[in-house]
């Protein structure tokens, strides 16, 4: 079953920083996640799926160059999918970091 995601991400530069040994900005980042199967998907049998997310991150920016220098976050998932009488729930928490090696 092919499933349609739509994200809203919102982000907001807070603070000048240091990462290492670069300056940084520090952006705070927030999505916002909707999720559904795609109507027109063909299964043998009905299903159905519907679903949503949201996550929250702190990324650090090089101001200069725009590289993610580092960044670290944390989301929320649930997706219900629904097939006759029966119901699938799915829950995904999720931890990100990310870290530029030199």
């Amino acid at each position: 079953m092919a499933i349609i995601t739509t994200a809203i991400r919102q982000y907001r530069a807070e603070s000048d920083t240091v990462v290492g040994k670069h300056s940084a900005l520090r952006v705070r980042r927030t999505d916002s996640l909707q999720l559904k199967n795609r109507p027109d998907t063909t299964t043998s049998e009905q299903m159905t799926a519907e679903g949503a997310g949201s996550g929250s991150y702190v990324l650090y920016v090089d101001p200069k160059s725009g590289t993610l220098l580092n960044a670290t976050g944390q989301s929320h998932t649930e997706i219900l999918i629904v097939t006759g009488d029966s119901r699938y729930p799915f829950r995904e928490d999720a931890r990100q970091t990310i870290t530029l090696l030199e």
